[in-house]
């Protein structure tokens, strides 16, 4: 039973650490999960989202086997997957980026807000991209 005990105080404990950081920053944070057809697409965001500071951290991941509908056909291909961080509010300037920088018609571009993650993590987003030039600036 102590065991179980220490174990929620350290759940509680973190979880009040990450609020007290979020509550301190009035910040929100995103993963960006985008999939490009080669490399070289996938290194030319990645490397665009990084210099115009829109991303903390991309992680490109190859070998991603793609099953989807196109044009009421199924399809599959081998891509790869950019695993972006970014913040919320920064999000329309990720997919503008990609938006203009991929080569299919409707390029896969799927975020989602962080709900909870290493503070020292999520501060180092935002160091990160405090910066941020916009597509507009």
């Amino acid at each position: 039973m102590l065991g179980r005990l220490a174990v929620v105080g350290v759940l509680v404990a973190l979880a009040i650490g990450f609020l007290q950081a979020t509550r301190q920053q009035g910040t929100s944070y995103s993963i960006a999960w985008v999939t490009a057809p080669d490399q070289v697409t996938a290194d030319q965001i990645a490397q665009l989202l990084l210099t115009n500071k829109l991303a903390a951290c991309v992680n490109v991941l190859n070998g991603v086997q793609t099953h989807y509908m196109w044009q009421g056909d199924v399809q599959q291909n081998t891509e790869f997957l950019l695993m972006v961080k970014t913040r919320a509010d920064l999000v329309p300037e990720v997919i503008s980026i990609v938006k203009s920088n991929h080569p299919v018609d409707v390029p896969e571009i799927v975020t989602a807000n962080i709900a909870m993650a290493n503070p020292e993590f999520l501060d180092m987003i935002n160091l990160a991209t405090q910066t941020a030039r916009r597509p507009t600036d």
